[in-house]
């Protein structure tokens, strides 16, 4: 969520509510919202990285 011009402490909290907000059995739907997240992002038009893993 890290993006040129921004406050990192911003960026970490965003990351926080989208983790907090998603269902813990939806790995699926966390990865959606965090990269439509990412993707708001006026200096990132296209850089998106994102490595989600789901422990059962």
């Amino acid at each position: 969520m890290e993006q040129p011009g921004s406050d990192i402490e911003t960026d970490i909290e965003e990351v926080r509510r989208c983790l907090a907000d998603t269902p813990a059995d939806s790995v699926d739907r966390l990865a959606d919202r965090l990269v439509r997240t990412a993707r708001r992002a006026r200096e990132r038009p296209d850089d998106v990285a994102l490595l989600l893993t789901a422990y059962r």
